[in-house]
This record gives C-alpha cells, structure tokens and sequence, in this order.
C-alpha cells in the first residue's frame, strides 16, 4: 500500500493563462476573493486550499477538532496483499465527515473530508449556500459534471489528482468533498 499526495509548486508544464499559485492561503474577505484574479488562480488556489486543516490521521484530527460525533469502521481486502484486511473508518462531526483508510499494522491515509459546513472551509471563493451560478464565475467551468456533482482539479499542480466535487441542490452548494488520493 503506498500513497501519493499531489503537489504543488514550480513546475515545467505549462500553466494556464492568468493562473498563478499562491505560496499561503490566508482568510480574506468573500468578495476580494475574485476581484482580481482569474478563474484560473481562484480555482486552483481553492482546491488546494479551500478546506480548514484538519491533519491527517485519525489522532490527528480528533487533535484538531475534538471527539466525533460518531466513527465507523469497515474492513476491506488490502488491494495487494493478500489475506490483510485494512479498515476505512468514518469520523463524522457536524459539518464535515473526515475518511480515512487505515493500513493493518500501518498508518492511516487520509482519502476524502466533506464539508457542510462553511465553518470548515478555509477559503471563501466556493461557500455552503452560494448560487451555483457564482461558483462557476469564481471557479470557471468544471472539470467534470452531473446533475448535481461538478468537479474541479488544480490544473497547475503537480502529482497525483485531488479533485474537489461540489454538490448542487436547488441551484444551491449545499456540500464540497475534498478528495485525496490513496493507493
């Protein structure tokens, strides 16, 4: 089992027109965010950057942010040794659900975190409640789309994807999964 965490910082590829990469994410103010920068910059900088951090590990974010309402554990085959059962477990709080994928005898793999509350996010480009229609203008067109489930990428990051899925409802954002990438 081995794990890739995507990155970001100079690179050889090209990088979109107008983009550019943020060294610190700090708060600002929900309208400042797109003032001047493009879709591009606002996109990436919020998929790298839009949630709170929380830490990676179960002790890590129980560090972060306290006991959970609640945790469940499922065991799962170990995709390439034989016989190791791992555990993925759920750490769920009011607002955001943390996944994790426990190694047996290892680590744990941080895989997905999503976010129904605004108090977890950390970047106010996308936020709990706004009008899809805003979140495209801020964030330029999804990489993908549903009905209801439209996916970002970081274009200018380096490593493995880590999209970021937006769920729509009734034309409102009503949650966003921070994926990570876990093999």
């Amino acid at each position: 089992m081995g794990l890739v965490l995507a990155g970001c910082g100079a690179s050889d590829r090209p990088r979109p027109a107008g983009s550019a990469v943020a060294e610190d994410t700090p708060s600002i103010g929900a309208d400042s965010v797109t003032v001047a920068a493009s879709p591009d910059s606002v996109r990436d900088r919020f998929v790298q950057h839009g949630l709170r951090p929380i830490g990676s590990s179960r002790r890590e974010i129980i560090a972060s942010l306290g006991e959970p309402d609640s945790i469940q554990a499922e065991p799962v085959a170990n995709r390439y040794v034989p016989g190791q059962t791992d555990t993925i477990f759920e750490l769920s709080y009011d607002g955001l659900t943390a996944t994790i994928y426990h190694v047996s005898g290892g680590r744990d793999i941080l895989s997905e975190v999503v976010v129904s509350d605004n108090r977890h996010l950390r970047d106010p480009a996308v936020r709990i409640g706004m009008p899809w229609p805003e979140v495209r203008r801020r964030l330029g067109e999804p990489w993908d789309a549903s009905d209801s489930t439209f996916t970002y990428q970081c274009l200018s990051c380096m490593g493995a994807d880590a999209p970021v899925n937006i769920y729509v409802r009734d034309g409102v954002v009503t949650a966003i999964e921070f994926a990570y990438y876990v093999d």
